[in-house]
């Protein structure tokens, strides 16, 4: 997730329902494929 701001903020998780209430929040989803997964990690 990226922030989006000036003083640009990343956080990185596994949790999808905490990456949906970011998004809903204003943060922008980084990553690639239907997950946008940024790195392999197990889920």
């Amino acid at each position: 997730m990226f922030s989006n701001r000036v003083d640009a903020n990343h956080r990185y998780m596994i949790d999808k329902a905490t990456r949906d209430t970011m998004v809903a929040k204003g943060w922008l989803v980084e990553g690639d494929g239907p997950d946008a997964v940024v790195m392999c990690a197990p889920g």
